[in-house]
């Protein structure tokens, strides 16, 4: 079933408790791209409260010294949820991304403010139609880093790996020269 919120973003709790153990779908379609899909079989709490869906994008939220230091140049984007804390459930986020990124990758991490980082959660290939999905078990604040592949954070472990790679590649390329210029004397030594 589809629920077209029409510029509504609260769920009340005892819809949500009506859901609860059954294999039943509910799609809150939120406009603008953006729709959550819940499945009362995901759901682990016995009690709800009313659910803030409302989802804000591009925030400014998270410091842009942790974004640059997580993603560099990466494109990102930066998602701030409504509600707080545990929903008790699954709920599935579809968020427009836009089709020019069709094929790309969208890495969710989610922002621990008190710690000051971020943490990596999931990543998720962009549809044709420029669509990501992503699981939420917990709402806050989070940031999608965009990129040819999926990114778990590990950029500078990525970068130093290329960058050792190429440096043991010199080394050998140096190491094969050494040994031809070494057998090269060797032989004129034998011939003389």
């Amino acid at each position: 079933e589809t629920l077209i919120m029409n510029g509504a973003s609260i769920v009340p709790g005892n819809v949500l408790a009506v859901l609860k153990g059954r294999d039943v779908t509910l799609v809150l379609d939120m406009g603008d791209g953006m729709s959550w899909t819940l499945n009362g079989q995901s759901f682990t709490e016995e009690e709800f409260g009313d659910i803030d869906f409302s989802v804000e994008i591009k925030t400014g939220i998270i410091p842009d010294d942790i974004i640059r230091s997580l993603a560099g140049d990466r494109n990102t984007i930066q998602l701030s949820l409504a509600y707080d804390g545990a929903f008790g459930f699954t709920a599935s986020l579809s968020l427009d991304l836009e089709e020019k990124n069709a094929g790309l990758y969208a890495s969710l991490f989610a922002y621990d403010g008190q710690e000051e980082k971020l943490e990596f959660i999931t990543s998720s290939e962009i549809g044709e139609d420029g669509c990501a999905d992503f699981d939420f078990t917990h709402a806050s604040d989070y940031a999608i880093v965009i990129d040819e592949a999926p990114f778990d954070g590990s950029a500078q472990q990525t970068e130093t790996e290329e960058e050792t790679q190429e440096t043991e590649l010199e080394l050998e390329e140096d190491s094969s020269k050494e040994k031809a210029e070494f057998n090269r004397l060797t032989a004129l030594i034998l011939v003389a």
